[in-house]
């Protein structure tokens, strides 16, 4: 699970406001190897956005997610993830489908 938000200003097509987002993941991962991880799952993320000028749009999105975790020191991993949704219902921040691709460099305890 994860909630995340951002204050948009000026920089984007939408207008000024601020979009909250939660999503809910399940996970199943495959460790081959002592320096690698395949981790696999389906996604549930809702959407908000509140407009500076008033209003506001939500949306509801269902998609899936694959990332490789490569432990390249001690405790620390370069993770690579490729996420694709669709829209169930709304239109934030899409109608329609996303890709979404990103790295992380994360490090265990």
């Amino acid at each position: 699970a994860g909630l995340g938000g951002s204050v948009d200003r000026a920089a984007n097509v939408v207008g000024d406001g601020v979009y909250g987002q939660a999503r809910v993941s399940a996970l199943a991962t495959r460790r081959t190897s002592p320096r690698w991880a395949f981790t696999v799952g389906p996604q549930l993320s809702a959407q908000r956005y509140w407009a500076d000028a008033g209003g506001h749009a939500s949306g509801l999105m269902l998609g899936a997610f694959a990332n490789a975790a490569w432990q390249f020191r001690p405790r620390w991993a370069l993770v690579p993830e490729l996420a694709l949704h669709g829209t169930l219902v709304g239109e934030v921040p899409v109608h329609g489908a996303t890709a979404q691709l990103g790295v992380a460099v994360a490090r265990t305890w």
